[in-house]
């Protein structure tokens, strides 16, 4: 029956977490799109195109959500080394995501510096440094998963926190991508 409980307990506090993530992304996104209505132009004259690795950044969240439902569904048929396998390389695939944003962010940061483009480019980093953050909150998770799962200690309630925080991530990526390349 405790067990019940904590496992109740975890889903709601999971819900709660997710929810509060949405409201602030949700409110980042309304913000972006109320300084882009009030804008006289948009994007401002002057102002780079986005850059193209948002499109590999999108590949690869998105090949790391599909690593990591491999692995959560090795791990629900018992072979928890090949699971292991799988996190491992949506580790690395979260890594190389968040190097590639890294290199997103250098191609813009020279608007950022131009005060004709200055809140143009805030409005990029401010949803993508965001999300990017969080992303490595994800990967301090996954790693923890990953560890545990090597050392044949990982259950699947322990992963399915991770895996439904790395799926939220991909989902509001997602999102962000697509406003991005409507707005921007």
């Amino acid at each position: 029956m405790n067990e019940e409980k904590s496992s109740a307990a975890g889903r709601l506090g999971m819900r709660l977490f997710l929810l509060s993530l949405s409201v602030l992304f949700t409110a980042s996104m309304v913000g972006i799109l109320v300084v882009r209505a009030k804008a006289a132009t948009w994007p401002p004259e002057g102002a780079p195109p986005l850059p193209a690795g948002l499109w590999l950044s999108t590949g690869l969240i998105l090949l790391g959500s599909w690593t990591l439902s491999a692995g959560y569904k090795r791990l629900s048929q018992g072979a928890g080394k090949v699971a292991a396998n799988y996190l491992l390389v949506t580790n690395v695939l979260s890594l190389v995501f968040l190097a590639n944003q890294v290199l997103n962010w250098q191609a813009l940061w020279p608007a950022f510096a131009a005060s004709a483009t200055a809140l143009y480019a805030f409005s990029f980093f401010l949803l993508t440094v965001l999300h990017a953050l969080h992303v490595l909150g994800g990967v301090v998770s996954l790693a923890v998963v990953t560890v545990k799962a090597r050392r044949a200690r990982l259950t699947l309630q322990g992963l399915s926190y991770a895996a439904t925080y790395w799926h939220f991530l991909t989902v509001v990526w997602l999102v962000i991508f697509a406003l991005l390349q409507v707005l921007f």
